[in-house]
């Protein structure tokens, strides 16, 4: 285009100029594209606003010096011979070096007073980093930043190393203290590229791979997932059709994990965080760009261990409790979910997804429910309570009375005594209501102790015993001794409460429901067992769910076992059901609880 150019404009000027002045003036102003050219491919500053200024100002400077001495001697001398005007040499090399040098300062000067694009950023990160392949994720000898500056000190001197290391740290914003496996990895492939500049490819190559070397073993060696992601981000701008639309679905999927209501961290094989998406940092309280190309063991000491056992352990769904700072201060639930990628899949990382979920409300809303549920059963207690306590009450008044009369002191003696008795007797049941209405309040795993289940199961029949106007039957004990679990002693009592309390409603006057227990390895069984009429097999199935109950409207709240089956998990056991368990008659029901002797009970919170 220059050169058919330059030979119209030849033509256009009736000949009156030789073509080796118009060529040479054509070249002139061609240059002015090369600092440009130039800065653009090998200056990350650069752009496009830099580029367009000095590009305008070096053909000022071209056209003021050079074509325009041309155009207007040609115009007013029309019957000069083709050969009369040339130009000097010194002249044009003169008038090259001043645009040229003008526009390249001029490039310079407004790329650094002007804001780089993003699109600028990413392309100009294309150009100036080189051909390198990062696509392997592979573990480095060198764990943090100043381990680099330590291995280059041997073959570039200490002072070369520092600076290096700075200057690569510098361009890709990381701190001096950077200790991330894929930070790490950028940090020497950007070390290399830098000393390529300077040594030549080969000689820079020989050099990192030397004293930055790769860890021998490569088992966690596979396709470097940020790599990739930081390439298909640079090029989205530059991609067209089916590409285009890949990326797109890809950003849209990314952003779709990131924005989740749920916490989600994707991990490779080797303990390297692949996500961290935004309610994950939320919940944790650890930023996402430390966590983000970080090994596990690097995340703070109480995330560590809970994760580390987590993934260690057999469960793929796990309900903690964690003590949380910070404005979210005080004891907080989380539910760990997990799955690992199909090992079939060839072309993935193998690796783990957690789901980390609050479930403090809903534990908070759980406890609400509990207490409603205990407050109601001591609301169907209530008659009960009060004739019992009305003979002790009675009691004491006869014999206050009595000691009007009795001069006898041992008497007196006797009748103080047996007062004492009559309020031993209510202060209990007093004090046991009290106790089992305010139970409960605090459900952290911390306030489990020791304690006796038999006597567990005494207080709930205690309990029991003082409603007078529900069917009477015998509740026989018949746990062992000495049988200690770890547990909130007044929720565990609501569990056989609750149990005891259908098994009396499913029977009749004078019938006997048994609890009993058994051992089995390092667990206890408790069985309650009733000769009632049974659970239709039809609704076997759904009676831990909430709010179902079979009993008439005002009856029952349809909450206590699944309150019961919520307990009893948060004991670490289990509750099944078994009905009828006398097949000829067709009656009676089994409820079989599950819990881990104390001696069996490790300490920890997971």
């Amino acid at each position: 285009c220059v050169f058919g150019a330059t030979f119209g404009f030849y033509i256009f000027l009736n000949q009156i100029q030789n073509q080796t002045t118009l060529l040479i003036t054509s070249f002139t102003g061609l240059s002015q594209m090369l600092p440009g050219l130039i800065g653009l491919l090998f200056w990350s500053h650069a752009n496009r606003k830099g580029f367009i200024a000095g590009t305008l100002i070096g053909l000022i400077t071209w056209g003021a010096l050079q074509f325009w001495p041309i155009l207007t001697d040609s115009l007013e001398l029309t019957h000069r011979l083709p050969l009369h005007f040339a130009f000097d040499r010194d002249t044009w090399t003169q008038i090259i070096l001043l645009s040229v040098g003008a526009n390249a300062l001029t490039f310079f000067a407004v790329s650094l007073m002007t804001k780089t694009s993003p699109e600028e950023q990413n392309s100009a990160e294309i150009c100036v980093i080189t051909r390198i392949d990062r696509r392997q994720r592979l573990p480095l000898q060198a764990k943090n930043a100043r381990e680099f500056t330590s291995a280059l000190s041997k073959p570039l001197g200490q002072v070369m190393a520092e600076r290096e290391v700075g200057r690569a740290l510098k361009t890709l914003k990381f701190q001096p203290s950077e200790y991330r496996p894929y930070a790490l990895r950028r940090l020497r492939d950007t070390i290399e590229a830098n000393l390529s500049g300077m040594m030549g490819p080969s000689v820079s190559s020989a050099l990192v791979s030397r004293y930055l070397p790769y860890e021998d073993d490569h088992k966690g060696e596979s396709d470097d997932i940020h790599f990739l992601e930081q390439n298909l981000d640079n090029y989205h701008y530059q991609l067209s059709g089916m590409s285009a639309e890949l990326d797109r679905l890809r950003r849209h999927h990314r952003e779709t994990l990131y924005r989740l209501p749920i916490g989600v961290c994707s991990l490779t094989q080797d303990g390297e965080i692949l996500l961290w998406n935004e309610l994950m940092a939320s919940l944790t309280g650890i930023n996402e760009k430390d966590a983000i190309g970080a090994k596990i063991e690097s995340l703070p000491g109480q995330w560590y261990d809970l994760l580390d056992s987590f993934l260690k352990g057999h469960e793929y769904k796990l309900m903690i409790e964690q003590e949380s700072t910070g404005p979210m201060s005080g004891t907080r639930w989380f539910s760990l979910h997990r799955t690992r990628f199909d090992q079939k899949s060839d072309d993935l990382n193998e690796g783990t997804v957690i789901l980390l979920e609050d479930e403090t409300e809903h534990k908070m809303l759980e406890s609400e429910l509990m207490h409603s549920e205990r407050l109601a059963s001591i609301g169907r207690l209530a008659a009960g309570v009060a004739h019992e306590i009305g003979n002790p009450i009675t009691g004491i008044d006869c014999l206050a009375q009595d000691l009007k009369y009795v001069d006898d002191p041992e008497e007196k003696r006797v009748i103080a005594n047996q007062i004492r008795e009559q309020a031993d007797r209510v202060t209990k049941i007093v004090r046991s209501l009290v106790n089992f209405a305010h139970a409960g309040q605090d459900t952290s795993m911390n306030s489990h102790q020791p304690h006796p289940i038999d006597q567990i199961v005494q207080d709930a029949i205690d309990l029991l015993s003082l409603n007078r106007e529900s069917s009477q039957v015998i509740f026989v004990n018949e746990v062992g001794e000495n049988l200690q679990v770890m547990c909130e002693p007044q929720r565990l009592a609501q569990v056989f409460i609750n149990l005891l309390g259908n098994a009396r409603d499913a029977s009749q006057n004078e019938d006997t429901v048994l609890i009993n227990s058994e051992i089995d390895d390092e667990s206890v069984l408790i069985m309650v067992s009733d000769e009632g009429s049974g659970i239709d097999k039809a609704v076997l199935d759904h009676i831990f769910d909430p709010f179902f109950t079979t009993k008439e409207v005002g009856k029952g709240t349809g909450l206590g076992l699944f309150l019961a089956y919520t307990i009893v998990e948060e004991h670490y056991g289990q509750i099944s059901v078994q009905s009828p368990i006398l097949i000829h008659e067709d009656i009676g029901t089994r409820f079989t609880i599950r819990l881990p002797l104390h001696n069996s009970v490790t300490s920890g919170n997971t």
